[in-house]
């Protein structure tokens, strides 16, 4: 389980849907392996079973499939992974947690049981949780799962006087805020930070999609002239004037 996770975690791509790793098992031997790569592609369950060689493809039944999250039992943008489980015979699943999405949320469970699968549950399950919070949290709480960053000196300052940006933190934490970034559906910044401190708000510093910028401007007073409003990536202002898009800049408010 702990191959799975770290597989998993590779699923950048993936979201919305959440990061799932799976490894095939015979003997103790790793006969195939793989992850949910990118959203609307084949899950981990497939690309595990895809990439067990064509000479080890007899031990596929007597195996056992370790997977990070429960296997989905409903047709969405690829078919029940479920199905693909009980098509090759694989008499024993072993399941990081549970999924929460109302469409799965122990169905996938039950099919494979109902099919006379043996499933063994909640192993590593508080980690599985952990790498797959932003979407346990959109699926139990209905609301996105939320970071609150900043760097604070020790007699509570985070900006020099007048406002005049104060380097804090160090290299290492803005590779962690990059990475962050990375992993987040969008990020959030008030009117003075984004004046006083003109930030860009991409991903830069880690490989992967940079989030969308999003901007509380309540009376649209910020210059154009702003990192935020250039074409890198998409910036939504929420303002109380009014409600436009200009395509140009891809700005939306």
């Amino acid at each position: 389980m702990q191959r799975c996770l770290q597989l998993a975690a590779l699923g950048v791509s993936a979201a919305p849907n959440p990061k799932v790793g799976a490894v095939l098992v015979y003997n103790d031997i790793i006969i195939g392996e793989g992850y949910h790569e990118q959203y609307g592609k084949a899950h981990a369950e497939v690309n595990c079973i895809n990439s067990v060689p064509v000479t080890d493809k007899k031990y596929i039944p007597g195996s056992t499939l370790y997977v990070s999250l429960e296997p989905c039992a409903h047709f969405g943008k690829t078919p029940p992974c479920t199905d693909l489980i009980i098509e090759n015979k694989i008499p024993v699943v072993v399941i990081g947690c549970k999924d929460n999405f109302n469409k799965v949320n122990g169905q996938g469970i039950e099919k494979l049981k109902n099919a006379g699968v043996r499933v063994v549950e909640n192993i590593l399950s508080r980690q599985a949780v952990e790498l797959n919070k932003f979407f346990f949290t959109f699926n139990s709480k209905k609301r996105p799962y939320i970071i609150l960053k900043w760097a604070q000196s020790k007699n509570g300052k985070i900006a020099g006087k007048d406002f005049l940006p104060l380097k804090i933190s160090n290299e290492f934490t803005d590779v962690l805020v990059h990475k962050w970034r990375s992993e987040a559906g969008s990020i959030l910044v008030g009117r003075r930070t984004a004046l006083y401190d003109d930030p860009a708000l991409t991903t830069r510093l880690w490989k992967g999609k940079s989030p969308v910028r999003l901007i509380i401007d309540k009376n649209l007073s910020l210059p154009g002239n702003l990192k935020l409003f250039n074409q890198e990536n998409n910036t939504i202002v929420f303002n109380y004037k009014k409600t436009w898009q200009q395509v140009k800049y891809n700005i939306k408010c």
